[in-house]
């Protein structure tokens, strides 16, 4: 769900009476923004939660965050054991965007923010976010969607 220019897969992927059935990401991010509202310290993702809302002890997990195209470093976390029940919160949400990549751009243009969670080969969760990637020209699109 998109509110105020930020997507939130939490209220995306509810369903009254469904039991989630493998641990999922659910992750909070800006759905614009430029290179200049990162450097302006305007968090592109501003939180990512690990729930393991099945019955299963999962140890060994990674959560990856990458992009298409390549506009931030892809980066992960690991998680030495999820236990049922649990909700971790990834503290480290900083995210390096690909500053020759916003350079050249010069009309905006569409991107995903790619995050999986997974365990020994097994992928748990994946998430595939739309953004918009903006311009320097506009700049004032990015910092009226953050401000919602």
């Amino acid at each position: 769900m998109e509110l105020n220019g930020i997507y939130n897969t939490a209220e995306d992927d509810c369903v009254l009476g469904e039991k989630i059935e493998s641990p999922a990401i659910v992750a909070n991010v800006a759905t614009s923004f430029t290179y200049a509202s990162y450097q302006n310290a305007i968090p592109v993702v501003r939180s990512i939660l690990i729930e393991n809302n099945s019955d299963q002890h999962n140890e060994n997990c990674k959560a990856e965050l990458t992009s298409y195209p390549s506009f931030l470093r892809p980066k992960s976390r690991a998680a030495d054991r999820l236990i049922p029940g649990d909700r971790l919160t990834l503290a480290d949400r900083k995210v390096e965007l690909d500053a020759g990549y916003f350079a050249g751009l010069n009309e905006a243009e569409r991107g995903e923010i790619r995050l999986r969670l997974s365990a020994g080969g097994e992928v748990f969760d994946e998430q595939r976010l739309p953004v918009w990637l903006l311009a320097r020209a506009h700049q004032h699109i990015a910092t009226t969607h953050q401000s919602g």
